[in-house]
């Protein structure tokens, strides 16, 4: 029985991150939306979180090193974007990953800059298919366990209760009225 709450818990929380997967991925043609953390030390900036656009989701940290130049920032902590996806950088709904490889593209903000990025895309779909088999199997199972009830059987393991109503033979349970 405790098996069960703890799946129906993990089901309902899957189903409410597909649902936030289908909210950002019908958003991700208009919008790009990022949330993280920003912090770092003098001229090297770290920023580590998620974000989505054009059709896919990114988890990634980057680490920018502007060695002697050094421009302004903003202050260190948690912080949410919203901008246009046009005005992003490529995170389109393909699959790919970087672990720790510099970016050249940082030489355009600065010629000293180097940056590493260590980060994984996806498309929205592989998310909304992952996170969406722990929901599907919960509804199974919520189908047979009625199927079984309908049919008369022990609501612990399911044994057709139809000689012995009172009490099941096969693990004691006592059927609800």
């Amino acid at each position: 029985m405790i098996r069960r709450s703890i799946f129906t818990f993990f089901a309902a929380i899957s189903f409410v991150l597909f649902a936030a997967v289908a909210t950002l991925a019908i958003r991700s043609a208009s919008h790009a939306e990022t949330i993280g953390n920003f912090g770092g030390v003098e001229d090297i900036w770290e920023f580590s979180g998620i974000g989505s656009s054009r059709g896919g989701l990114w988890i990634g940290r980057w680490i920018i090193d502007w060695g002697d130049f050094s421009p302004m920032r903003s202050e260190d902590g948690w912080m949410w974007n919203l901008s246009d996806a046009d005005s992003t950088l490529d995170h389109s709904g393909r699959f790919d990953a970087g672990w720790g490889q510099a970016d050249p593209a940082a030489t355009r903000w600065y010629t000293g800059a180097t940056k590493k990025d260590y980060f994984i895309k996806a498309p929205h779909w592989a998310f909304a298919i992952v996170l969406a088999i722990a929901p599907l199997a919960w509804l199974i199972a919520l189908r047979k366990r009625l199927q079984i009830r309908r049919r008369g059987g022990c609501r612990v393991c399911g044994y057709d209760l139809r000689a012995t109503p009172e009490r099941c033979p096969e693990c004691g349970a006592v059927p609800l009225p």
